[in-house]
């Protein structure tokens, strides 16, 4: 398997990875006082930090923060259809380890969008 071939997917799949961490923790980085979320992203819907803090604070959900959540989401599922055909250029000793995170974190993304 030629490196170069496979090295974008590879990319993709770190990031999605992360993207996924994002969007998992962001109640948990906001009470460490962190924002991971693409700040134009978490703009276009009109969300800042404040609006995440009250959210987080007092349990109220906001139609804008899902919105945004949900757009999230979906740059993260497209980074993973990126990265997806990688899995099959990996050594056969490896790829079902990856494969089985893969399957892991698209339905950790699966549950975010199902709790809202």
């Amino acid at each position: 398997m030629p490196q170069e071939e496979a090295e974008p997917h590879a990319a993709a799949l770190g990031i999605a990875f992360q993207l996924t961490n994002f969007l998992r923790d962001v109640g948990e980085d906001l009470d460490r006082g962190r924002v991971y979320l693409p700040s134009d992203l978490l703009a276009a819907y009109g969300v800042d930090r404040d609006r995440l803090r009250w959210s987080r604070l007092t349990g109220s959900r906001d139609s804008r923060i899902t919105s945004a959540m949900r757009a999230a989401a979906d740059v993260t599922r497209r980074v993973c259809r990126e990265a997806e055909p990688g899995i099959a250029l990996l050594d056969p000793t490896s790829s079902p380890c990856i494969r089985t995170a893969f399957v892991l974190y698209r339905d950790i993304l699966d549950v975010i969008e199902a709790e809202g």
